[in-house]
């Protein structure tokens, strides 16, 4: 059974589903600005995945597909987030389920074609507070060594925020 998107505003762009929205004002919350805007493009042309992610200087980082908590990896049609990642060298981070800690899967399809279904959640480093998907038990690479963890102030907070945006119908 498919669960119709329902469209919406954030920050002067339409988004197809209100999840995308949500996911848009979390990564705000997680990953702040770079250069004075967001850290994100909304389906951005050539490939038009649904979102690509910036670093702190506004240089591509990850690519992010999002699907609802219907989406099913096993029965689904998943070359085309191989195929994005080959075009572009870099990993498609595919989100599935809702926007919160715990209630979301990554599965990431990497550039050489291989998928990959982790246990990775968006994790905060409690030293230096970079921010990126972590596995658990995952370090972070700037402190190497730091424990992360997905329940920071930073992360509830934003993923908080996210969910007060409510689809309207």
């Amino acid at each position: 059974m498919s669960i119709p998107a329902v469209p919406g505003v954030y920050r002067g762009v339409l988004f197809r589903s209100n999840l995308e929205r949500q996911w848009a004002r979390a990564f705000d919350g997680m990953l702040g600005e770079a250069r004075g805007g967001p850290r994100w493009i909304y389906e951005p042309p050539p490939h038009r995945p649904d979102f690509e992610l910036f670093d702190t200087d506004g240089k591509p980082w990850i690519i992010v597909e999002i699907k609802n908590d219907a989406f099913d990896i096993e029965h689904s049609p998943v070359h085309r987030f191989t195929s994005i990642a080959k075009k572009t060298g870099r990993s498609v981070f595919l989100l599935a389920g809702n926007c919160w800690p715990g209630q979301y899967s990554v599965f990431v399809f990497s550039a050489d074609g291989a998928r990959i279904i982790n246990e990775g959640a968006w994790r905060e480093c409690r030293g230096c507070g970079y921010v990126s998907i972590f596995g658990i038990g995952g370090k972070c690479r700037n402190c190497i060594g730091i424990e992360v963890d997905a329940f920071t102030d930073r992360i509830v907070e934003a993923f908080d925020a996210a969910s007060k945006l409510r689809a309207r119908t």
